[in-house]
């Protein structure tokens, strides 16, 4: 599950920069705010993680551009989410690593 949703978010991420991109330029400045509502409606109607991401990408992006433009709010999505996905693949590598010792050090019987 973990390989599939690292795939997924980073494609979302991407096309979700581009979506928003495009539409930061094309409609005026008064409709910003709506790019975000549009992204929080489409996060509750889509179904696939994939799509979440992407409508997920529209409202993080909303609420930045506002606050850093549109440059450094794109550098900081793109930024954090490589470090989150980073960071969620090694902690499962651990996670599961450590598990697994620890499943191991159950298994074993002591003898009396």
């Amino acid at each position: 599950d973990m390989q599939y949703r690292v795939r997924k978010r980073i494609v979302g991420n991407i096309v979700g920069v581009i979506c928003f991109t495009v539409l930061y330029f094309l409609l005026p400045s008064s409709i910003y705010a709506y790019i975000g509502i549009l992204g929080g409606i489409g996060v509750g109607f889509s179904a696939q993680y994939g799509w979440q991401a992407v409508f997920n990408t529209f409202g993080a992006l909303a609420i930045a551009a506002e606050s850093y433009g549109l440059k450094g709010a794109v550098s900081l999505r793109v930024i954090q989410n490589v470090f989150g996905v980073v960071f969620a693949l090694a902690f499962c590598a651990v996670f599961y690593w450590f598990m697994s010792k620890q499943k191991e050090s159950d298994v074993t019987v002591h003898a009396e």
